[in-house]
């Protein structure tokens, strides 16, 4: 198997827990509907229970959690039991990093593996394996949201977002869909930026890009939307870029909103998609920001956009049924900005 799964461990059935004293499930006086456990499982359970009671933290107990995570890997308890033996014994975190790839090799989406793995992996003091360790979760599903938070943290805590921004790209590449691989560009794209190569303690707070910056990312987001059109992810991520360049008065944000509207004029023609839902949205809030930039005494120039704007409007009702409702009322609120 992988080598990130390749760990073994001893076995509960291995370990003497006889001067345990075991402690049974209380399921109250007359339960109404008692759940069948394997004999095995009750057995196992009752003697967790029982170190528990006495508060043991040892050798045995650290494989007894392994034994109580693999028959229900949502005992959030037996994860902590875990984590503080390993804590108190110092034993071997590496070795831990293979229990955990196991796990999630059965149990990808367990919030309290996850949790796991990010405690394991800052006592340690080192995140070089993570990424490899979520390409393989993502070999499976490139979308799991808990390994691109990992990801995020890892990023965040070990300032290495440089070095995932090529992961995010080549997801891109793979699947122009994959709204989490444009999530995660975004992330470290600002990351970048934001933490300069510095080894921040919490996810840093995201600032407006550089303007060379946001011209490149721009770039290569038209760049992704010639090869389709209809994808929403990367629409969503230009409109995100270019509304943050203007919102923060960044030096050319208006001169490059013009760049990139000119452009999908162009890629629409090309690809006979102008009455593509997400091109024409894109047109009247870039028209919508240009009519509240206007001069309040230019009646006329404000007279016409409205109209043009009106346009587009009537085009998206007529094309866009299911949200007909919306654009009926974004109209009506152009139809009360004219002079």
């Amino acid at each position: 198997h992988h080598a990130l799964l390749s760990h073994t461990m001893a076995s509960f059935a291995d370990v003497d827990f006889s001067d345990v004293t075991p402690v049974p499930q209380d399921d109250g006086p007359d339960p109404v509907v008692p759940i069948a456990y394997g004999d095995e499982f009750v057995r196992m359970m009752d003697i967790f229970r029982g170190v528990l009671a006495v508060g043991e933290i040892s050798e045995r107990v650290y494989a007894l959690t392994a034994e109580v995570i693999d028959g229900n890997a949502a005992n959030y308890t037996a994860w902590q039991v875990r984590r503080a033996c390993l804590r108190e014994l110092k034993l071997d975190l590496r070795a831990e990093l293979f229990f955990i790839a196991r796990i999630a090799d059965e149990s990808p989406k367990n919030y309290q593996l996850w949790f796991h793995r990010r405690c394991v992996v800052e006592m340690l003091g080192d995140g070089s394996r993570e990424l490899a360790f979520v390409k393989l979760v993502h070999e499976d599903d490139a979308k799991n949201y808990h390994a691109w938070s990992h990801l995020q943290w890892v990023a965040a805590h070990f300032g290495s977002f440089a070095e995932q921004l090529p992961y995010a790209e080549a997801l891109i590449d793979e699947d122009v869909y994959n709204n989490s691989a444009w999530n995660h560009r975004w992330y470290v794209v600002h990351g970048k930026e934001s933490c300069l190569g510095a080894r921040p303690t919490e996810v840093p707070r995201p600032s407006p890009l550089p303007a060379e910056t946001a011209a490149a990312e721009v770039d290569y987001t038209l760049a992704k939307l010639q090869l389709q059109v209809t994808n929403e992810s990367p629409w969503s991520y230009l409109r995100a870029l270019l509304r943050e360049q203007r919102r923060a008065g960044q030096d050319g944000a208006e001169e490059l909103t013009q760049q990139a509207a000119e452009k999908l004029r162009e890629i629409a023609a090309a690809t006979e998609s102008e009455q593509n839902r997400h091109y024409l949205s894109f047109l009247l809030e870039v028209g919508e920001q240009q009519v509240h930039a206007l001069p309040p005494d230019n009646n006329a120039e404000r007279a016409d956009k409205i109209v043009e704007l009106v346009g587009i409007v009537d085009t998206l009702i007529a094309t866009d049924r299911i949200r007909q409702n919306y654009w009926a009322r974004r109209k009506r609120k152009l139809e009360a900005m004219r002079p």
